[in-house]
């Protein structure tokens, strides 16, 4: 904290053991006027909601343990980079967010703007799930639930900071947790696989791998690692902004259809109809789209039919 405070700075990266909250308040004052701030937090059980206890004591939040467990882990940790840069007079813009294994990291652009953080919370809000109509109502007419059709049985929904759910009850409500968009497209179109390797592939020419004794197994296992920490960003750019979030597995348990569809093939078909839609970089099988519930539901059983 000593040195993070001696002076201001351009791009600070914060990757602590465990959690980052105790380090982010120097380092959020210590930023110059526009700066990248760069967060990893370990303590995923926290932010997950495996550990509801420490989730509470370190990030003052509740959270559902689901299928989109780790989508809240990510919006979570946003929340409270935002919610504590609005203290310091800044708001944040994020670049990148990911769930990767054992940690959670996001980098975020911050600006200082007085005006700006005052209205931070328009970012901060709830995930409810099994929503209610009237929730599903709020969530669309708030413009933060593309899929619309309130009157369909629905998994979640986002509400806003200003309109909280009735009760914030186990295994039903997420939050405080970041609402808006979780990256950048054009950062994100910049990270493609041909990019990463490009960037930070090696080559059995190179001097480095020549000393190093590397053999070509090991390149390629290298090279292959370098791949999978970009998976899909550069497919995903185009929806990143988008918060309807379509756990492939969850489809058959609410509505009546023989299983799962292909995630590929439902994406190809929202596409061909016109919907924005791109399969996700999470570790579960998931897509982005902003088609109403209805539409997600029928090509989804044409899915399965062909």
């Amino acid at each position: 904290r000593k040195i993070v405070l001696s002076k201001r700075w351009n791009w600070i990266d914060i990757d602590p053991f465990g959690s980052p909250i105790p380090f982010l308040d120097s380092a959020i004052q210590s930023l110059r006027r526009v700066a990248v701030l760069e967060v990893s937090a370990t303590d995923t059980a926290a932010l997950c909601g495996s550990s509801p206890t420490a989730g509470k004591r370190k990030y003052g939040i509740t959270a559902v343990v689901d299928k989109a467990t780790h989508d809240t882990a990510i919006r979570v940790l946003l929340g409270q980079i935002s919610m504590i840069a609005a203290k310091h007079s800044r708001i944040i813009e994020p670049l990148v967010s990911i769930f990767d294994d054992h940690h959670v990291r996001v980098s975020v652009l911050v600006k200082e703007s007085p005006s700006k953080a005052s209205k931070s919370y328009e970012n901060i809000g709830w995930r409810i799930n099994s929503p209610t109509k009237s929730e599903l109502e709020v969530s669309i007419s708030s413009g933060l639930h593309p899929h619309d059709c309130p009157d369909l049985i629905q998994k979640r929904c986002m509400l806003p900071w200003s309109k909280p759910p009735n009760e914030i009850s186990k295994n039903r409500v997420s939050g405080p947790l970041w609402i808006s968009t979780l990256g950048n497209p054009d950062v994100l179109k910049a990270l493609s696989k041909l990019d990463a390797i490009n960037l930070c592939g090696i080559s059995q020419n190179s001097d480095v791998v020549t000393k190093a004794g590397f053999n070509e197994e090991m390149i390629k296992n290298s090279n292959r690692q370098i791949e999978k920490s970009v998976f899909r960003f550069s497919e995903e750019a185009d929806v990143i902004d988008c918060l309807g979030l379509i756990m492939i597995d969850e489809i058959p348990t609410i509505c009546d259809i023989g299983g799962p569809p292909s995630p590929k093939k439902l994406v190809g078909l929202l596409k061909s109809n016109g919907y924005r839609a791109s399969l996700t970089s999470m570790q579960k099988p998931a897509i982005r789209t902003d088609a109403p519930w209805n539409l997600i539901v029928k090509y989804s059983k044409e899915v399965l039919k062909k």
